[in-house]
């Protein structure tokens, strides 16, 4: 009986009048979403033994200009890929990322999938543990870019659930930090028109 419920409370929900249908409303819209990232560093001149994921946040604030077309400022942070190399060495960096992206679009009713591409900055802070040779951190930052996929799920006109992910590709200076990211959240159309 629950799981009737269930489903009649989400054909209801996906069925009531403020819900997206064909339609499309061009404006301003937040992001907020949880992250998760492997990476796929290049600069391990020694085996890795064990490399965990990061955990981070990422957000945006965009504008859709047509049904087919936005532009966004996105910023994520990641906190601490760990990479250990034997017993007691180990690599941690933490990454700010933030680029400047252009959206395509394919709206199929509620679910948008979209593909981007960005460029602008990555910072990355590196602290190093090798008990035996040395202790320190070092921090570097130059340009990045972001490539990635997803959908935009339109629960109601204003609020959509968010899925994506992304390959991130650091140059200079950064150029070892390329990691794959997923992530998961919500976006709020703005109720204003620029």
């Amino acid at each position: 009986m629950r799981t009737l419920r269930t489903m009649l409370l989400t054909v209801a929900l996906f069925s009531s009048g403020k819900a997206v249908a064909q339609g499309f409303s061009a404006g301003p819209y937040l992001r907020a979403s949880g992250s998760v990232a492997f990476d796929a560093f290049t600069d391990s001149a020694v085996p890795r033994t064990i490399s965990d994921p990061a955990l981070g946040v990422n957000a945006s604030l965009g504008y859709r200009f047509a049904p087919y077309l936005a532009l966004e400022a996105e910023g994520e942070w990641l906190d601490t890929f760990e990479t250990r190399f034997g017993p007691g060495n180990r690599e941690e960096v933490d990454i700010w990322a933030t680029t400047l992206n252009a959206k395509a679009f394919y709206p199929m009713g509620r679910v948008h999938p979209f593909l981007a591409i960005g460029i602008g900055a990555m910072h990355a802070s590196l602290e190093f543990e090798f008990p035996t040779v040395f202790d320190h951190g070092t921090s570097q930052t130059d340009f990045a870019a972001r490539f990635s996929t997803g959908a935009e799920v339109y629960v109601w006109e204003s609020l959509a659930l968010v899925v994506d992910g992304s390959y991130d590709l650091g140059t200079g200076d950064v150029n070892v930090f390329n990691y794959l990211r997923a992530g998961w959240g919500l976006q709020y159309r703005l109720p204003v028109s620029w």
